[in-house]
């Protein structure tokens, strides 16, 4: 047994720790590792452990010398009393200590106990404890800007939905300002149509009046001259001849001015509504040209219509005679400024259930940043020279909402514009 103690105080005469045993009965270091003499000088064999640690705090770690253990007590079962940290003033050192009661070889009670540097480990702490304490000190100003931000947030959202609000109402009155903006529009193409019907019926109408008054005034003289001096064979023949002249000449100014009505009559009433029923493209668009004649004979431009007949469409013809119009008047204003053999092409191509309409014109064409605002309300480029800003709006408007179609515009400058429109044969709205 002896020779194992040897032993394993040999073992542990090269660890690197500061080992050393105490006697419980006067406190005298009893024996050091190597590790503890080396550092703490060989005179601490032999010394009383109270002078050897003779700094504050020496007392946490060596809790009593006495053991009061059971005789029984075996190093095996014997109870370690204590762990816990160490500063010793003299070498600025921090230790973990371990202190364990043991059973001498000679069969008395000693303690060991075992020092462990730890000055890394305190500096770790150190550090960390520094490092918790500026975190928690960041915590608290960033609960701070969090705060300061958060309420700056509200005040902002706050301010948002204010803002919005207002931008909102702001929309809806300028939404239902460019809807009686075009409600005003269509009523003064509707006033245009109205004017350029009473122009164009002008004329059959008086050619009618003066034939008609030709014809009552050649019956009077007619009847006259039977009452007081007879007639003659050849007289009565030609008093025949100019009535039938006469009635001819009414009636072909009647038909015509008939003809004007139906047109008018027709463009007039789906202008009027935004009733949906089942028309010819052909019929339709010449029945607006026609219309339209009147105001577009003071130029010499002229107005192509190029669609066949027969395509059948079950839409709103009001609102497509309304895209029709705005173009053919944007056409004459701007495309033909300064020109004098302006041609718009109106032509029309069926497929399927869609129907393609092209207008094509050979004037003056548009620059890119035209182009690009060309749909935007209010802007003209003769504003304020006849032009309104809304035209190509509400056409776009038309095309799209109105009548379910899509609209493309392309142009160069110098060459023309052509605008596609593309719209559904049958016209499907949500009821």
């Amino acid at each position: 047994m002896q020779e194992f103690d040897r032993f394993l105080l040999s073992v542990v005469y090269d660890i690197p720790n500061l080992i050393f045993v105490v006697d419980t009965e006067d406190g005298t270091i009893i024996y050091a590792n190597q590790f503890m003499c080396e550092t703490l000088g060989a005179a601490c064999i032999g010394r009383k452990f109270s002078e050897q640690f003779a700094s504050a705090g020496a007392e946490h770690f060596f809790v009593s010398y006495q053991w009061n253990a059971p005789p029984d007590t075996t190093p095996d079962n014997a109870e370690i009393l204590q762990q816990s940290e160490y500063y010793d003033d003299e070498s600025e050192n921090w230790y973990h200590v371990l202190q364990r009661p043991v059973i001498w070889h000679d069969g008395t009670r000693k303690i060991v106990f075992v020092l462990n540097e730890i000055n890394a480990l305190k500096r770790l702490q150190t550090d960390f404890s520094e490092a918790h304490a500026a975190l928690a000190l960041k915590n608290i100003e960033l609960e701070v800007a969090t705060n300061k931000l958060q309420t700056a947030l509200d005040n902002v959202e706050g301010k948002v939905k204010e803002r919005t609000a207002e931008l909102e109402t702001a929309l809806l009155h300028l939404q239902e300002s460019h809807e009686q903006l075009a409600s005003s529009e269509a009523r003064a193409t509707l006033s245009t149509l109205v004017a350029s019907a009473s122009h164009e019926l002008k004329t059959p109408l008086g050619n009618g009046v003066m034939a008609a008054s030709t014809l009552v005034y050649e019956t009077k003289a007619f009847a006259h001259k039977v009452d007081t001096v007879g007639l003659k064979r050849s007289e009565l023949t030609q008093f025949f001849a100019r009535m039938q002249e006469g009635t001819q000449l009414i009636l072909h100014n009647l038909e015509r001015a008939d003809g004007l009505l139906n047109h008018f009559r027709q463009v007039a009433t789906d202008q009027a509504s935004e009733q949906q029923r089942t028309f010819d493209l052909a019929e339709t668009v010449r029945d607006i040209v026609a219309t339209l004649a009147p105001s577009l004979k003071r130029h010499s431009h002229r107005v192509v219509v190029d669609i066949a007949p027969g395509i059948q469409m079950d839409s709103q013809p009001g609102a497509l005679g309304q895209v029709v119009i705005n173009l053919i008047n944007n056409a004459y204003l701007h495309a033909f400024e300064h020109r004098s053999d302006g041609v718009l092409t109106i032509r029309g191509e069926a497929d399927d259930d869609r129907v393609s309409l092209i207008f094509c014109d050979n004037g003056c064409g548009m620059p890119s940043e035209t182009l690009e605002r060309i749909f935007q309300p209010f802007f003209s480029t003769k504003l304020g020279k006849g032009g309104t800003g809304l035209g190509m709006a509400i056409v776009k408007n038309l095309a799209n909402k109105t009548l379910g179609g899509d609209l493309q515009v392309t142009s160069t400058l110098g060459e023309g514009t052509r605008i596609d429109i593309q719209l559904p044969r049958i016209l499907h709205t949500d009821s």
